[in-house]
């Protein structure tokens, strides 16, 4: 096989790949008139969705982030990327509010899901001198709670 094959036969695969995430990608917007008292929600598309992108267009107040996967076990997962900007994150299990950090480069947090059920609250990045973010992007992740061994962030 020649080097010309190879890089084709290479970009094919790539592109392949970047069409099966494509699906897994969520995009939301806030309403920028309604201010921070909002709330937006998302969930993991289904059915397949292991790893992909949420996209969050003018954040403003907070995101639930859900995923709903019955009878089974496993963490949902956040892993920061390169346009990640959140002033915080909240576990919401069986009626609790647990504060968990927000994910940085290499530090993803995550939530053990209760009754095939995870949820997120995601919160907005704060005003910069009086200016909004124009976007913030994060990765999720859906792991098998018995491939884990512990979860990927301690809770506090």
């Amino acid at each position: 096989m020649n080097c010309l094959s190879l890089l084709i036969l290479f970009i094919g695969f790539e592109l392949r790949q970047a069409q099966i995430l494509d699906h897994c990608k969520i995009v939301v917007a806030s309403n920028t008139d309604a201010g921070d008292s909002q709330q937006v929600s998302a969930a993991v598309p289904l059915p397949g969705c292991i790893y992909g992108e949420i996209e969050w267009n003018h954040p403003q107040g907070t995101l639930l982030f859900t995923n709903s996967l019955p009878g089974q076990n496993y963490e949902l997962c956040l892993e920061s990327d390169w346009a990640t900007a959140l002033s915080g994150v909240t576990e919401l299990t069986n009626g609790l509010h647990v504060p968990l950090p927000v994910p940085t480069t290499g530090r993803p947090t995550c939530t053990l899901a209760s009754q095939g059920r995870a949820s997120l609250l995601l919160y907005a990045p704060r005003k910069v001198n009086g200016q909004s973010v124009y976007m913030s992007s994060i990765n999720y992740l859906v792991l098998d709670a018995s491939m884990v061994h512990g979860s990927l962030t301690p809770h506090p």
